[in-house]
């Protein structure tokens, strides 16, 4: 008759690693400077080694798990990212090679850019500045001269 071993014993710790994200102080820093290069919310993710979810916890307001900094670099680097990406568009707009509908599609994606075909719905409209009246324009060719 054979001899049944004895049950191995636990290990201690998580036994599923990729479930225990811990915040780090340098994950805005990271998060930015993934961001600034043209990155994308997935990479950032990657980058941190935690989930989409896990950082989309973290930066959403109101979550009791809400990370300031995080959501405040994360912020700031899609303005970066938005930048890279159309600072691409216009210094490849004259190669052979760049694809328009691709460009524009990945930037109605990432960005939210709307087309021609979509009513502008959204606030983030630029203010609009009144008009200029005579007695103001004459002050300022007084006061600056007429070159302006």
């Amino acid at each position: 008759m054979t001899k049944r071993k004895p049950p191995e014993e636990k290990k201690q710790g998580n036994p599923r690693p990729w479930n225990a994200a811990e915040y780090k102080p340098n994950m805005p820093e990271i998060a930015f400077n993934k961001l600034k290069e043209g990155g994308a919310m997935v990479e950032v993710a990657s980058e941190l080694n935690i989930s989409k979810d896990t950082l989309y916890n973290w930066i959403k307001q109101g979550n009791p798990n809400y990370k300031p900094e995080l959501a405040d670099a994360i912020k700031l680097g899609l303005t970066k990212s938005e930048a890279f990406w159309t600072r691409m568009g216009y210094t490849s707009l004259h190669s052979q090679f760049f694809k328009v509908a691709l460009y524009i599609f990945q930037m109605r994606n990432r960005f939210g850019w709307k087309g021609n075909d979509q009513p502008d719905d959204d606030e983030k409209k630029e203010p609009s500045l009144p008009p200029l009246d005579k007695k103001a324009i004459a002050e300022f060719k007084e006061k600056f001269g007429e070159e302006f």
